[in-house]
């Protein structure tokens, strides 16, 4: 192609991106203002200039945060206060239950003690029956 072709057609290009940039442009103007974009956007750039809890329905949001927080720490306090109460009894049932089985334990052994001491008893009467049958065989 000639150089003065290309050179028109590259300015009839150039030409046709300006009016498609300036078209672009009026439309997505047209449609911000249609959905109210830029008050939108004022509103967000408000709200992040100005302080925290700066706004009535915030601070409202944020006493009503503290109330729910303050009730949940109370729950949570009587409830650790109950388990504590259910642990210390639950361990002096345990301590109960240690002891009576030590008890037990040792009257068992007592009971053992017993029973050997006869048994030991009922060994030397078995000895002297079978040392007596023995001689009365022979």
């Amino acid at each position: 192609m000639p150089v003065p072709v290309v050179e028109a057609l590259l300015d009839l290009y150039r030409q046709v991106l300006l009016h498609v940039e300036a078209n672009s442009k009026a439309e997505f103007a047209d449609i911000c203002e249609e959905h109210g974009v830029r008050k939108q956007l004022a509103d967000i750039d408000a709200a992040h200039k100005a302080p925290s809890g700066g706004d009535g329905g915030a601070a409202a949001c944020s006493a009503a945060e503290a109330a729910e927080l303050a009730a949940r720490m109370g729950a949570k306090l009587a409830e650790a206060a109950l388990l504590t109460l259910e642990l210390s009894r639950v361990s002096a049932e345990r301590d109960a239950l240690a002891a009576a089985k030590a008890a037990r334990q040792a009257h068992i052994g007592q009971l053992a003690a017993g029973y050997k001491a006869a048994a030991g008893g009922m060994a030397a009467v078995c000895d002297a029956s079978r040392g007596a049958l023995d001689q009365q065989q022979a």
